[in-house]
């Protein structure tokens, strides 16, 4: 994960965002860019520790790291006197400044005050992380979307792709999140869309991913039975036509 708060961050996105889009800017048949693949927003746990991995990560740094040097300065602003940070996270600091300048490892079990400015400052870091790879775009395509980028660790304050596969045609796995059947699939992807729609913060979502990946694995090995087609083009028809009937009727649908 890059240092968001580095004041070089949005210079390098830029240059390599304009890079990026040279030969696509102009095309017609390109609608938009994702940028960037499964970052490190969190650990893989679904324990606070785990899901806070990025900012925990941060306040094990120095002074030297300024996405630390932020996150201080975002605690000095809402505390004020380092004794009310310590009773909210139960900790035994003497100064801002001993919190800055040497790497803080938080405990396993931390306390609900510290867990939620873990999530404010996430929420912050990804913030920035969006906002200026979204100026580039608009910069250097305007006459294109961006597409978000693709998760593997997936904070509920940062959100991400999504799919849905089954082991009733074939495959052998199925997916991050598996569900019973093909006609499951049809069901698991109405009901995501529809939650979607229910909150005025999205303005879409992105399904991972259009083909089947291999059976006997990619590069990486994964095998999932994820996509609208098979790997010899035959589509998956459940979930083929429910996303065509149910994107159909996306602007008369009720909320």
């Amino acid at each position: 994960m890059p240092d968001v708060f580095d004041e070089r961050f949005p210079e390098v996105v830029e240059r390599a965002v304009a890079n990026a889009v040279r030969d696509w800017k102009d095309d017609p048949w390109c609608i938009g860019y994702f940028v960037d693949n499964e970052l490190s927003w969190g650990g893989w746990g679904d324990d606070p520790a785990g899901h806070y991995d990025l900012p925990r990560r941060v306040l094990a740094g120095d002074g030297n790291l300024p996405a630390k040097r932020e996150f201080v300065r975002l605690l000095r602003g809402k505390y004020g006197d380092i004794a009310k940070l310590n009773i909210a996270w139960k900790a035994n600091l003497s100064s801002w400044e001993e919190l800055l300048s040497r790497p803080i490892e938080l405990p396993a079990q931390m306390t609900d005050a510290c867990i939620a400015d873990l999530s404010e400052f996430l929420v912050h870091f990804a913030r920035r992380y969006f906002s200026a790879v979204r100026d580039a775009l608009k910069k250097h395509a305007p006459n294109q979307l961006y597409l978000g980028c693709r998760f593997a660790p997936r904070p509920m304050e940062v959100v991400g792709e999504f799919h849905f596969g089954a082991l009733d045609r074939g495959m052998f796995h199925g997916g991050l999140i598996p569900v019973a059947s093909q006609k499951e699939r049809d069901k698991a992807y109405r009901a995501y869309l529809h939650s979607v729609w229910k909150l005025p913060a999205f303005v879409g979502c992105h399904w991972f991913q259009y083909v089947d990946q291999p059976l006997t694995g990619r590069f990486d090995g994964e095998n999932y039975d994820i996509g609208f087609v098979s790997i010899v083009d035959h589509p998956h028809w459940e979930l083929a036509e429910a996303a065509r009937e149910i994107n159909g009727r996306v602007y008369v649908l009720p909320k």
